[in-house]
């Protein structure tokens, strides 16, 4: 593919799409970072809205990394107004424009049975492959596309589960089961962005496919949190229980919790304080772990 101009990013403030971002103006294409909640480098793009995507600078093909997470717990109708229907306008948009290429980050997440998952997890994981087969009905001998699905995020930017665990042993909040230890697929972003970046070069992209995309090993918890504790220089506490007794312990407390809450909250009304997703170590969980590039 030949050098383009403007590449439309995105997500941009989200890991994958700040990686993406950066990895396509190292090779020298212009990023246009656009999300939700954009920062200082990007511009405002609301999915739901057609008009906001028609507004959009001129553009020579996407990477559309947006979209709605589990961790805020979205409705069904939600997920499927943005992470579906969002998609398929962006895609109508960029066949208006003739874009060169479309990419698409779905999810290697399964449905999984109910016990095995949450039912914001479940919803979201068909949320994303609803998205991509409307996409290759929509693209397929239209437009070059490539939907990557891609394990677990970690590495740089990042303000999804593993800072959420990065800051939970930090703060001394985490117990570590020694139960039971399932292994992970996961996969450091700047791997699915030098992926990407790779696509776009490409002198001639292919029509539509779609593949998994993961580090070349698995990882047990047990290793992410001891990976965790070295670049710390904390040690969590070990507990001879499975996840799914510890999960259900947890589940019983914060119903007593938000029992209690209630019922103090009827008599003299509190204010709760929130904790912020970010944590500056979070960037430690890169240099922790050994990465297999793709």
């Amino acid at each position: 593919m030949e050098q383009l101009t403007q590449i439309l990013v995105t997500g941009a403030t989200g890991i994958a799409g700040w990686h993406v971002a950066n990895a396509l103006e190292q090779r020298g294409f212009h990023a246009l970072r656009v999300a939700r909640r954009p920062d200082w480098t990007g511009q405002r793009l609301d999915l739901t809205d057609r008009e906001s995507i028609e507004r959009l600078p001129a553009y020579a093909g996407v990477v559309h990394c947006a979209g709605l997470t589990p961790r805020a717990a979205p409705s069904w109708d939600e997920l499927c107004q943005v992470n579906v229907e969002g998609t398929v306008m962006l895609a109508e948009d960029a066949l208006r424009r003739g874009a060169g290429f479309f990419v698409y980050l779905s999810t290697r997440g399964r449905l999984g049975r109910r016990n095995s998952a949450s039912r914001a997890t479940r919803l979201y994981v068909l949320s994303k492959y609803l998205a991509e087969r409307r996409l290759r009905g929509l693209l397929r001998g239209k437009a070059p596309g490539l939907s990557l699905r891609a394990a677990s995020l970690y590495g740089e930017h990042d303000h999804g589960s593993m800072s959420r665990l990065v800051r939970g042993i930090a703060l001394g909040r985490f117990i570590l089961p020694t139960v039971g230890d399932t292994p992970k697929c996961l996969l450091y972003a700047g791997t699915l962005a030098d992926a990407i970046a790779q696509e776009v070069a490409a002198e001639s992209p292919e029509p539509w496919r779609a593949r998994g995309i993961a580090d070349l090993r698995t990882y047990t918890l047990r290793e992410i949190v001891g990976a965790i504790e070295s670049a710390l220089g904390r040690t969590v506490p070990r507990i001879p229980l499975s996840a799914a007794m510890i999960s259900r312990v947890s589940v019983l407390r914060n119903l007593r919790d938000a029992r209690s809450l209630r019922e103090r909250s009827s008599s003299s009304p509190r204010r709760l304080r929130l904790h912020s997703r970010r944590s500056g170590a979070a960037r430690t969980i890169s240099f922790g772990i050994a990465v297999g590039r793709t």
